[in-house]
C-alpha cells in the first residue's frame, strides 16, 4: 500500500463527516452565515484534495487503445500455402511506402521481399489497404515477415514496425 492509499481516508472520513454535520445544523438554523461559510470551505477542500488523490498513476479502462500510426494488420492465419495472397491494412500510416521482408525462422536467409503502398481499396471503399503475394518457391516450415517502413522506393530495412511468424504447408 501507498501513503496515498493510507492518507486518504484518514483525512476524507473525517473531513466528509464535518460536511454531514455542519450540513444537518444548516438545515435547522438556515440565517447562519458561519456555518454556510463552514460548510462551502469544507465541499471545497472534499473537491480539491479527491482531485489530487486522483491525479496519480492512470488506471486502467475497458476501452481499448487506439493503435500506433504504421501499425500493419494482417488478414492472415498462422499458416498459409506459397502462392497465397496476403491482404492487410496500416493504421495511420506516415511512410510512403512498405517493404515486406519473408525470412527464415532465423532470420539469417531472406526469402521474397516486396515493397507494398498503402492505397484505397475500390471496391470495400477502404484506405490504407495492402496486398502482396507469397513466392510459390517458398520452402515449407515456419518463416518470419518483417514489417518495415521506407521512405524511397528501395527496401533498406531500417525501420522495422512490426514481425509476423507463420508457416508455409
Amino acid at each position: 500500500m501507498t501513503n496515498r492509499d493510507l492518507i486518504f481516508p484518514l483525512v476524507v472520513v473525517p473531513v466528509a463527516a464535518a460536511f454531514l454535520l455542519i450540513g444537518l445544523m444548516l438545515f435547522f438554523d438556515r440565517n447562519n452565515k458561519k456555518l454556510l461559510t463552514a460548510k462551502l470551505r469544507t465541499g471545497a477542500f472534499l473537491l480539491s484534495f479527491s482531485w489530487f488523490v486522483s491525479c496519480g498513476t492512470p488506471q486502467p479502462t475497458c476501452y481499448d487503445v487506439a493503435p500506433a500510426n504504421n501499425s500493419p494488420v494482417f488478414n492472415m492465419s498462422n499458416s498459409k500455402k506459397a502462392g497465397d495472397t496476403v491482404n492487410g491494412h496500416i493504421y495511420g500510416p506516415t511512410y510512403p511506402y512498405y517493404a515486406v521482408v519473408i525470412e527464415d525462422k532465423d532470420g539469417k536467409q531472406v526469402l521474397q521481399s516486396t515493397l507494398v503502398s498503402p492505397k484505397e481499396d475500390s471496391l470495400t471503399a477502404q484506405k490504407n489497404q495492402f496486398y502482396f503475394i507469397l513466392d510459390p518457391s517458398l520452402p515449407s516450415g515456419y518463416h518470419q515477415l518483417r514489417f518495415y517502413g521506407e521512405e524511397g522506393n528501395s527496401i533498406s530495412r531500417k525501420n522495422l514496425l512490426d514481425e509476423f511468424p507463420f508457416s508455409i504447408q
